[in-house]
């Protein structure tokens, strides 16, 4: 199963990578080029990270040390992603904001990273028994529930000014919608339905879908 997935992560990274290469080199500069390049970017670390993530959960043998050093480093990517996520849809989208919103918009994201540092020493989000089983922690939940607050925000967001102000038909508008709701929808089954019946890279494809859209 682990030679699978890091087989699949290698895929996805090789298609990533060529997708980054055609962005920087034959699109012209904008602000819009930037956030699709930090986006596409941010998704192949991501698939990285989860990749070696899986590596050490599903390995029966290896170093500790690697292993936390490794959960903590896919945690921070976990988290820093939805928000990327968020601010390159805003660019896609043309959507302005004003300082204040755009810290009030960052609340979200501050808890979050707080959350993945508290749990070094507390074990808040996630920690390891003695036989090196890793364990979900004991805000998990709080911590699952308020990481999709960007992709359900982006997703509600797009949903609403596509329909308040679309002049190119329901088609387009739908087309926009599932656009900004592939990576609401693979966090979704990435932690609610998948855990309980295997391992399978389904989020991270999900990314690769929204970045290959982009």
């Amino acid at each position: 199963m682990s030679s699978i997935y890091l087989s699949n992560a290698i895929f996805m990274m090789i298609i990533l990578t060529i997708i980054f290469l055609r962005i920087r080199y034959y699109i012209t500069w904008s602000p819009s080029k930037k956030y699709t390049m930090i986006f596409i970017g941010m998704v192949e670390l991501y698939v990285l990270m989860d990749a070696l993530f899986m590596k050490e959960l599903l390995g029966k043998s290896g170093n500790l040390l690697q292993f936390k050093m490794v959960v903590f480093f896919f945690y921070l990517v976990y988290v820093i992603m939805p928000y990327v996520w968020h601010l390159f849809m805003q660019s896609y989208m043309g959507i302005n904001r004003s300082k204040k919103q755009r810290f009030a918009e960052m609340i979200p994201f501050i808890l979050l990273v707080l959350m993945v540092l508290l749990s070094v020493p507390t074990g808040i989000v996630w920690r390891f028994s003695r036989n090196r089983t890793y364990i979900r922690g004991t805000f998990f939940g709080v911590f699952a529930v308020l990481n999709l607050f960007y992709y359900v925000y982006t997703f509600a967001q797009t949903f609403f000014i596509l329909f308040m102000n679309n002049t190119k038909g329901v088609r387009y508008l739908i087309k926009s919608a599932l656009f900004s709701a592939v990576p609401l929808i693979g966090i979704l089954a990435n932690t609610y339905i998948i855990p309980l019946y295997g391992a399978y890279p389904f989020q991270p494809y999900c990314l690769v879908i929204g970045a290959l859209l982009s």
